[in-house]
């Protein structure tokens, strides 16, 4: 999984973009729209911590329903949105 904001001066989101299109699936890539480098802050933090423990409980805890709080925590309108391909 990638996390990474829209507005990042440092490495720019299209870095993630291209590792996220050459990893295997099961492969996420949340965008916070907005977001700088890093330190997120609000309104992007939560949506942050969320998504990772969501996909921990996933694919560590092996907890199916996590995939669909996952689904739901990084697709939020005009703040975050989730690519996805799961297996």
């Amino acid at each position: 999984m990638f996390i990474h904001g829209t507005a990042d001066p440092v490495a720019p989101i299209e870095h993630s973009a291209q590792e996220y299109a050459k990893a295997p699936a099961p492969k996420f890539l949340v965008s916070l729209v907005g977001a700088e480098h890093v330190q997120f802050g609000p309104p992007w933090e939560p949506i942050a911590a969320r998504a990772t423990i969501d996909f921990f409980e996933r694919y560590l805890e092996d907890d199916e329903g996590a995939l669909r709080r996952l689904q739901t925590d990084a697709n939020v309108a005009g703040v975050a949105g989730l690519q996805q391909a799961p297996t």
